[in-house]
């Protein structure tokens, strides 16, 4: 039960990152910031890729429940675009 827990626990955050990032991008580009992946430029794209990764990681979290250290670093992974997201917003914000 414990392992079940750790994977939902990782599934969760890297379901939430996915969603931050889409958010945190929208937020950038609406203040005059640059999409820095020129293959995400447009909006449809970016939704649909983002709806892609979940639907992976989420089938991956069902295939291989007890491997927790994979999802753990996929939410981790997740997270970095969100944070690099803010970075570039705080800087917007400043000029």
């Amino acid at each position: 039960l414990n392992a079940q827990d750790s994977t939902s626990t990782a599934l969760k955050w890297a379901i939430a990152g996915q969603a931050a990032d889409l958010i945190s991008t929208e937020i950038l580009l609406a203040n005059g910031g640059v999409e820095l992946n020129p293959l995400m430029a447009d909006r449809s794209v970016r939704v649909v890729v983002k709806i892609i990764l979940v639907a992976v990681i989420c089938k991956y979290a069902e295939l291989y429940p007890e491997n927790k250290t994979a999802l753990t670093v996929a939410a981790m992974l997740s997270w970095l675009y969100p944070v690099n997201n803010l970075i570039q917003i705080m800087t917007l914000s400043r000029e």
